[in-house]
């Protein structure tokens, strides 16, 4: 009898034992924390609207992405921009001011950003040039000018955008690597950032995303789409949508083509993204350093490729080059491809774009 009592107790404990590791791991389950999708908007930063998505993230992990876009963006934004100064901080704005005056100390995130133009502009063959600052002005304020009274709406002196153009030579931007500093040489140089800027913050932003070892997330910064790691798993590819410009389709959300990736860009430039419109005609923001003038070769040009800062730059460079050299420049470069839609509404595709479609 003592012997069947102690055989029940041990039954008993090992039953219990049991459901106490049911319950713990019951209660270990229910306080994970739950991964789903969440997305976030910014109004803020390089004038345009910017979202992010991520895929299978908890709400903790997606707070602390959140945090860490939206203090970088800011940053970038800041030190990047042409039209203001900021407390604390030499930006482009302030170096454009103090052109002429010798080297200025400035951040390293600027000395990488501007190395990285002057690489565009050889890879371009001046197609993409940052020094056009004084050119891209006389533009700017005609655009400016034409939102805030159509009708009076007039197009930039030819004289004086070739006036202007005299001091656009990017040899006359000398960057200093080992003491941080910057000088434009030209007192009347003025540095434009804007086919570089927004594309290069975003790869970087990108990149330190990948350091901290996350995935499955989606950066929208205008147009410039940078996919970090895959959507879901190792191999969930993104299918990523390339508008069409061409209103007269009636589509709403309608897509020139659709594209599948891994971690990488997708960013296009079109004229029909900032424009003032004068005799019925509309001019575009993409200038060619050449006429000086929009050229209306194609409605818009999307590049594929890892780095959202290059296909940014691509972007804008084969928008202001003849096809035939577009696709010797696209076919140069490794792991990059190209779409074009040109005015009569017409695609051409690179080599090896089609094995992107789904």
């Amino acid at each position: 009898m003592f012997v069947k009592y102690i055989s029940y107790l041990k039954k008993a404990s090992l039953s219990l034992l049991l459901i106490g590791a049911i319950l713990l791991t019951s209660c270990q389950t229910a306080s994970k924390p739950k991964k789903q999708n969440y997305s976030a908007q910014f109004f803020t930063y390089f004038d345009t609207v910017s979202e992010i998505k991520v895929y299978g993230m908890d709400l903790d992990s997606f707070n602390e992405v959140k945090k860490l876009i939206e203090e970088d963006l800011k940053t970038y934004h800041e030190l990047y921009d042409i039209y203001h100064s900021y407390h604390g901080m030499v930006n482009i704005y302030d170096l454009n001011n103090k052109a002429g005056q010798g080297p200025q100390e400035v951040d390293e995130k600027i000395i990488d950003m501007l190395t990285f133009s002057k690489q565009v502009y050889e890879l371009s063959h001046g197609k993409v040039n940052i020094a056009m600052g004084s050119v891209l002005k006389i533009w700017h304020d005609h655009r400016e000018e034409a939102k805030e009274n159509p009708d009076k709406a007039r197009l930039p002196n030819l004289d004086a955008l070739k006036k202007a153009n005299r001091h656009t030579d990017i040899k006359n931007l000398l960057i200093d690597k080992e003491n941080k500093t910057v000088e434009l040489t030209d007192p009347a140089m003025r540095l434009d950032v804007g086919a570089i800027a927004k594309g290069y913050a975003t790869e970087r932003i990108a990149q330190k995303l990948e350091e901290l070892g996350y995935s499955g997330i989606l950066l929208n910064i205008g147009g410039n789409i940078r996919t970090v790691g895959y959507k879901n798993g190792e191999e969930g590819l993104w299918t990523i949508g390339i508008d069409n410009p061409v209103e007269e389709t009636g589509k709403s959300g309608a897509y020139t083509d659709r594209v599948r990736v891994g971690p990488g860009a997708v960013v296009t430039s079109g004229l029909y993204q900032r424009y003032f419109i004068y005799e019925g005609k509309k001019y575009h923001h993409i200038i060619d350093p050449d006429s000086l003038f929009p050229e209306y070769r194609y409605l818009m040009v999307s590049i594929v490729c890892p780095s959202s800062a290059l296909a940014d730059g691509l972007s804008t460079a084969l928008f202001n080059m003849d096809l035939e050299e577009g696709q010797k420049l696209i076919d140069s470069l490794e792991d990059t491809e190209a779409l074009w839609l040109k005015m009569d509404g017409s695609i051409v595709k690179s080599k090896g774009f089609e094995a992107l479609e789904p």
